[in-house]
């Protein structure tokens, strides 16, 4: 019997210690447990760990290897998390205005350029949509990303557009700015989105097949935007009128009346549609440029169609 006990101990010794398994092996578990338990940012970071470690193949697509892997419904919820993982140097695609102390205004009562006189500036890292950066996502998952990205800021702005930016009341310049100021921040996320959106898309592979269907979506941006850009306007307009009524409203001569009509002033040219809001925190350069490449496009159309029109007539 001892001799059965020690050949089994040799036997095992020989064998050593069970294998413990490996990062990549542990990984795609962790995942699954965070998105069950709803730690939906937990879950991405302990993704992109796990494709660091080799947890997917590299010979299929990500996508449909971890739907394969999770399921659809655990899928559906990771690339939602990465959808919605916010930017790491920012809240909700605003800083800090250095420029002006986040005053609002520089040292002789201007208002600040940079933030527009709102005393926060947009995020350089993520174009002021307040989301991780889409190189942050694994390159498997960033078309549908960009996709679901873009689709919610789509309906953002359509939400947007319904409400009314409202009168201005000369009783309180204040209130009616700061309502606007929110506003045209919630306005502006939107545009970052868009930005954002034309960038990635512009980045894919051409031999991606999905860049064909996203370049399609670009264009519902670039359009929404467009109609961003006036509502953007009329924000301003109503911020500019808001401060003449208070500039009417105090006494000649004084102090406050001079900083309403300096205000007035300030964003009454901002709404220069001529002008790009170039230098302040709402300016998305690139968007900007293929808004008007869109309606550049559209005029000679517009024209031949009302052409036509007369001709039938």
């Amino acid at each position: 019997m001892q001799g059965q006990q020690r050949t089994s101990s040799q036997g095992r010794a020989a064998a050593g210690p069970a294998p413990t398994r490996t990062r990549a092996e542990k990984a795609l578990p962790a995942v699954v447990q965070a998105l069950e338990r709803g730690r939906r940012q937990d879950a991405a970071r302990l993704f992109l760990q796990g494709l660091s470690h080799g947890i997917a193949p590299q010979d299929k697509p990500l996508l449909k290897w971890l739907s394969r892997a999770i399921g659809k419904e655990l899928t559906a919820k990771l690339v939602n998390a990465f959808v919605h993982f916010p930017c790491f140097y920012c809240k909700k695609g605003r800083t800090r205005c250095e420029d002006c102390d986040a005053r609002g205004s520089l040292e002789e009562g201007t208002p600040c350029r940079t933030c527009v006189g709102i005393g926060v500036a947009r995020c350089e890292f993520c174009d002021g949509s307040g989301w991780v950066t889409l190189e942050y996502v694994p390159e498997g998952l960033r078309p549908v990303v960009i996709r679901n990205r873009a689709a919610l800021a789509l309906q953002r702005m359509r939400n947007l557009s319904r409400q009314p930016v409202g009168r201005p009341s000369s009783g309180d310049a204040d209130k009616t700015v700061k309502r606007c100021s929110q506003f045209l921040l919630n306005l502006d996320r939107q545009m970052g989105v868009f930005e954002n959106v034309l960038v990635a898309v512009e980045h894919l592979p051409e031999a991606d097949h999905a860049k064909v269907k996203l370049r399609s979506l670009a264009d519902r941006c670039v359009q929404t935007a467009a109609k961003g850009e006036n509502r953007i306007r009329e924000t301003i307009l109503c911020m500019a009128n808001a401060f003449r009524a208070a500039a009417k409203t105090a006494g000649k001569g004084s102090r406050k009346r001079s900083q309403a009509e300096r205000r007035a002033e300030f964003y009454a040219a901002l709404v220069d549609a001529n002008r790009t809001l170039a230098g302040t925190g709402l300016e998305h350069p690139f968007l900007h440029k293929a808004v008007n490449e869109a309606i550049q496009r559209s005029e000679p159309q517009a024209q031949g169609g009302g052409s036509h029109k007369s001709r039938r007539r």
